[in-house]
């Protein structure tokens, strides 16, 4: 987990907009780039891709989930 002191920009939020400028694209067809990604990625990029989309499915069901963000408040996840 990256925390910062000041209020700049961390790489890891850079990238993450970086993603979601390329997704929020309404042309792009995602079912196609999922193929492409399946194809030219060797297997390390591949599975960090995947580690990726798991911590964001994480956080954001624990955003969706008030007793999951008591019991990560608790547990020091924040």
């Amino acid at each position: 987990m990256t925390f910062r002191i000041s209020k700049g920009v961390t790489p890891e939020e850079r990238v993450a907009m970086r993603i979601k400028t390329i997704i929020e694209d309404l042309n792009l067809d995602l079912d196609q780039t999922g193929i492409m990604l399946a194809r030219v990625l060797p297997h390390l990029t591949y599975n960090r891709l995947i580690a990726m989309i798991e911590s964001a499915q994480y956080e954001k069901e624990g955003i969706l989930d008030p007793n999951l963000q008591r019991e990560r408040w608790r547990s020091g996840l924040w």
